[in-house]
């Protein structure tokens, strides 16, 4: 622990000392008549308190005090972030506040030291003694008729006027010499023959001296703080090496997702989302010395594409990581392929108990709640508040690992209420197809039967299979888990007419897109700012919360990250506020970091509003 007086050192001097070095730290200051406490994070100073003041507010008011001590306690980490400028900002600002306070009375110069400075700039006749020195007692008024004043000198002599002859040492007979100051000696002042006017060249050569006195002042006050931070005794911190630049200063991460075919909108938000938030934090100055860049390969929703992208955006692109992969069957693919190569997997969009194994594999992380979670909640809701029976519920889903992992999740939540997944009725399709005339078939059969359907199922199958329902006159509870894109159904819904989409319900894992949380809002502002056009979206909001999560790791992680040790990073955060009202949270036995479900309803216009689901 480092220790001593904020008279020998202050407290502006400490603060550039630990923000310059870039250490981390608790600085406390004890004054008089308060106590206060500033935090460095990697060389930011991001807290301050001092007695009921904090931030900005506190610096200030701690640059304006004198006398204190102080102590540092190295690697403790700040308890909250209440400073966002920059700290050679707030401290100027604060010493400029501490200048503007009541200030001193400044000394009046002796009248002589005005009359010499008059004098050094006299361009006409010298002035009369009366001028240049001043007397302690008044003088006695002499007749003006016995004393002729001196003609004025003219500035160049000519040929026609000969200088003028140097005025006598004291005044003439007919005018008594006057009374001299007794602290001030009057000596006779010679007059030259010819005064050179001041140019900008002599003023220039008049304040030489004044600045080789400011740099002596300057080098004496350097050889001060070198003396005291040198001096026999004294506890030395620490040596803190000058930081080197990062080795990777353009980091480039990968995403496979479908950019075309019938999810292409899927991975086309999603891709969107992610651009958003990287494009904010290049902007802010990227994080530690790093700027971001998205290489997004098209998979088109295919497993076998899959294989084909994510060779290429490790093998050949060599990307740090891949975020915002989007579905369930291309997963089965990439997560291998992502274990065998120990290569982080961020945030994909998908819910599926593939990426969530425990305890869970140490390269894949989640932002999103899985689908157990949204259809647990959904049959939760249908069971308990909309008095739906557990056998007149059944599953309308996409026939792979997708529609497989939303059956998991609604089998999983009806065995609490006595009812086996072999008992539920299950209707599906191929993978991107329309193909879906036997699953309404199936349907219509078992109507009697059936008051709710849980769908698994990208947005436009699930709008055609609405449709061709309505259509026949059957008209049960809708619902669907988030990957059905939700922006993107409510446009098929509505384009198709005001009886198709009131009542369908979706389950989301981020909060509504009009809603006020901070998080949000610096999401819709981002959109327009570097998407202008672009209308916020569910999937999109999606890819930019996982990034700027991810975004937190890589501040964590330091100056020059490694993949394992941004997933170190990743796991050490624990009840992370960014604004959505759900904290996010990792762990070594926790990779998924919100457990949240939102529950939203379209209305006739297709437009969506939130409902308590408990």
């Amino acid at each position: 622990m480092v220790g001593g007086s904020l008279d020998e050192i202050g407290l502006s001097h400490l603060i550039q000392v630990y923000c310059t070095s870039r250490q981390t730290a608790k600085l406390t200051v004890s004054y008089p008549d308060a106590e206060g406490s500033f935090f460095f994070d990697r060389g930011e100073l991001v807290d301050a308190q001092l007695g009921s003041l904090s931030g900005i507010d506190a610096v200030h008011a701690a640059l304006g005090k004198k006398g204190g001590v102080f102590r540092v306690e190295p690697g403790v980490q700040p308890p909250r972030r209440s400073i966002n400028q920059h700290w050679s900002t707030v401290v100027i600002d604060g010493m400029r506040v501490a200048d503007a306070s009541p200030a001193r009375p400044r000394p009046v110069p002796p009248p002589a030291a005005e009359t010499r400075q008059a004098a050094a700039f006299q361009t006409t006749a010298p002035m009369p003694a009366t001028a240049r020195v001043t007397p302690r007692e008044p003088l006695p008024m002499r007749p003006t008729t016995e004393v002729t004043p001196p003609e004025p000198l003219p500035l160049r002599p000519t040929a026609e006027a000969p200088p003028r002859e140097p005025l006598p040492m004291r005044p003439s007979a007919e005018a008594p010499p006057r009374e001299r100051s007794t602290s001030v000696p009057a000596r006779p002042r010679p007059v030259p023959p010819e005064r050179t006017p001041l140019t900008a060249h002599s003023a220039t050569e008049s304040r030489l001296p004044m600045r080789i006195a400011a740099g002596a002042a300057i080098l004496v006050v350097a050889a001060g703080v070198a003396w005291f931070l040198t001096r026999p005794g004294r506890v030395q911190p620490k040596p803190v090496p000058i930081p080197a630049p990062p080795r990777n200063p353009l980091i480039t991460l990968g995403m496979s997702a479908a950019l075309t075919g019938p999810a292409s909108e899927l991975g086309r938000q999603m891709k969107l989302g992610v651009e958003t938030c990287l494009n904010a934090v290049n902007d802010g100055g990227g994080i530690l010395g790093h700027k971001f860049q998205l290489v997004a390969l098209d998979d088109g929703y295919e497993p076998d594409r899959t294989r084909q992208t994510m060779k290429e955006l490790i093998e050949d692109r060599k990307v740090f990581a891949v975020v915002g992969n989007v579905g369930t069957p291309t997963a089965e693919v990439a997560v291998p392929y992502i274990l065998q190569k120990k290569m982080l997997l961020f945030g994909a969009f998908t819910g599926a108990g593939l990426l969530r194994r425990d305890p869970p594999d140490r390269y894949v992380l989640n932002y999103r709640a899985s689908y157990a979670e949204e259809t647990a909640e959904v049959v939760k809701y249908l069971i308990d508040l909309r008095k739906v029976k557990p056998g007149q519920i059944a599953v309308f889903a996409q026939q792979d690992g997708f529609g497989d992992a939303g059956l998991a999740g609604v089998a999983r939540a009806l065995r609490r209420y006595g009812r086996s997944q072999e008992q539920i009725l299950r209707v599906g399709f191929k993978r991107n197809t329309l193909d879906l005339n036997d699953a309404v078939d199936e349907i219509l059969k078992n109507k009697k039967d059936i008051r709710a359907i849980v769908m698994v199922a990208p947005y436009r199958p699930a709008a055609l299979f609405i449709e061709k329902i309505k259509d026949q006159g059957f008209d049960p509870i809708f619902t669907n888990v988030s990957f059905v894109g939700s922006t993107a159904l409510a446009g098929e819904l509505r384009a198709l007419g005001p009886k198709y989409p009131p009542g369908v319900i979706v389950t989301q894992v981020v909060p509504p897109v009009d809603s006020s949380a901070t998080e949000v809002i610096r999401y819709r502002e981002a959109l327009e700012k570097y998407f202008r056009g672009e209308k916020p979206d569910f999937v999109s909001l999606e890819g930019y919360l996982a990034t700027s999560i991810l975004m937190e790791g890589f501040r964590r992680a330091g100056k020059n990250p490694t993949g394992e040790t941004l997933i170190d990073a990743l796991e050490s955060i624990r009840g992370l506020d960014i604004g959505i009202g759900a904290p996010i949270t990792y762990g070594l036995s926790e990779h998924q970091g919100s457990h949240k479900v939102w529950g939203t309803v379209l209305d006739e216009s297709a437009n969506y509003h939130v409902f308590d689901m408990e």
